[in-house]
């Protein structure tokens, strides 16, 4: 099953071939690299691979050490790489290791000298060796993030480094993308419609189609060859959930729903899945699908409803950005909020993840959909979308308030402008579809958006569509 939060990260430092001295940035790396163990060893989910394994204080100047590091890291299956600059470096072999990797590349470098003082001042040469680098990443055609010069202790590095990570994710998810498509759309979604081969030209995304029928025998296999399976994880639901008002044999058809649906992602090798929802689930198991599917969400599996494929890939790039600190709600945007001019209405029949809900043990009702409230705290709504052969992640960042109580499972979200999301929304190549976690992760996807053919997109930014 794919990992929405793990990453592979390669680090390396460069020094300079003349000045200062090899000593010196020996020196200066031990420094450095106490600071970003430091770092890494706090965040979840990263595995690191450091060059120091294979060359010597894990410097990167000459050719052969270039080669070296490069093999290293392209046996180790990088996913980013954190470019280190221990004092001017060496802009050549900056650019030949990143633009043989391909991957996204953070660049930094701490400022000289000691912090307010004029001891060993301009010692390294190190913000100056940077714009070196990254004009050279510039001719090599190389897409780079770069970190401010800041002292070796501060904050800022901290903050850089796990935005470059969520960014690393999201550029990760999409280049990884394989989409289970689950029956064909509902026939009044023509906003739903994708091109699927220039998707794959384009991107690379792959898509799994499997028909109704094929659907239904995987679902008939789970029943009869996992009931035990099946009858476990209805109990846990028993426990998680309020399922007073769902017939036993529809608990049982909604656990096996899952693990129908969990089989066939393991199955394909998927990352996300994309399922028609108003008719397909209730004839195969005899209730809807939403509760299906927030379980899925808080398990890690990023499901769209009515087969909205940019939908589920939204849904897979929001879950990267978050990085495991939120699953993901798919929600419909739908009416603004009656006094509250700059709240919506984000909701869904009833599929929003239980881990998200105001309450402790939401309720099912009869037709196997999640009724709640999702709990108040900073949202980043995001959606991918094209029109005429050009792309857009739309990303933006808000926070779930009070509103009035409705049907279905629901979060009312503010934004700091309303009227601005809306207009971009209705002009924009985008539908009533969104994807929804917890946190602030708007920076990190426009980040991601430049080691994409996507352009980034939010409710402040002027943009000509085609």
């Amino acid at each position: 099953m794919y990992n929405f939060s793990s990453i592979t990260l390669g680090v390396v430092s460069t020094r300079r071939d003349r000045f200062p001295s090899v000593e010196n940035a020996l020196k200066n790396n031990e420094k450095l690299m106490v600071r970003i163990h430091e770092i890494l060893d706090r965040l979840p989910g990263v595995k690191v691979v450091y060059a120091e394994k294979v060359l010597p204080g894990g410097l990167i100047c000459e050719p052969e050490e270039t080669n070296t590091a490069l093999t290293y890291f392209r046996e180790q299956k990088i996913d980013a790489l954190l470019m280190l600059h221990a004092n001017f470096g060496q802009e050549e072999a900056v650019g030949r290791l990143c633009k043989a990797l391909n991957v996204p590349v953070l660049i930094w470098g701490p400022r000289d000298g000691e912090k307010n003082s004029d001891v060993g001042f301009r010692s390294c040469d190190t913000q100056c060796g940077m714009f070196a680098s990254t004009r050279a990443l510039l001719r090599w055609g190389v897409k780079f993030t770069y970190a401010e010069n800041c002292w070796l202790d501060s904050p800022i590095l901290e903050r850089e480094i796990d935005k470059f990570l969520r960014a690393a994710s999201v550029v990760k998810a999409f280049r990884n993308m394989h989409i289970l498509q689950l029956s064909s759309r509902p026939r009044q979604f023509l906003s739903v419609k994708v091109n699927e081969s220039e998707m794959m030209e384009k991107f690379g995304f792959q898509l799994t189609t499997v028909e109704t029928t094929l659907l239904e025998e995987a679902f008939r296999k789970v029943c009869a060859e996992q009931k035990e399976e099946v009858e476990r994880n209805v109990r846990q639901y028993e426990e998680r959930f309020d399922l007073s008002a769902l017939d036993p044999d529809k608990r049982f058809n909604m656990a096996a729903f899952v693990l129908t649906i969990l089989d066939l992602v393991e199955k394909y090798d998927c990352t996300t899945v994309a399922c028609e929802c108003w008719n397909v689930p209730r004839a195969i198991t005899g209730i809807q699908g939403c509760m299906a599917f927030g379980i899925l969400e808080d398990m890690g599996i990023t499901v769209s409803c009515e087969c909205d494929i940019n939908g589920c890939v939204t849904a897979a790039l929001a879950r990267a950005a978050a990085r495991g600190d939120s699953p993901v709600f798919f929600a419909d945007v739908t009416v603004r909020h009656p006094f509250n001019d700059n709240a919506e209405l984000m909701w869904h029949c009833g599929r929003y993840p239980a881990s998200l809900s105001r309450c402790a043990r939401p309720r099912a009702s009869q037709y196997g959909q999640m009724l709640h409230e999702l709990k108040p705290g900073d949202i980043t709504m995001m959606r991918f979308d094209g029109t005429r052969g050009k792309y857009y992640l739309f990303a933006d960042e808000g926070r779930g308030v009070d509103g009035p109580a409705t049907q279905g499972a629901y979060v009312w979200f503010e934004a700091d402008n309303w009227v601005k999301w809306e207009k971009k929304l209705m002009y924009g190549p985008y539908i009533h579809h969104m994807a929804g976690v917890y946190g602030k992760y708007r920076d990190a996807v426009e980040e991601a958006c430049r080691y994409l053919n996507v352009e980034f997109d939010c409710a402040d930014k002027t943009v000509e569509y085609e």
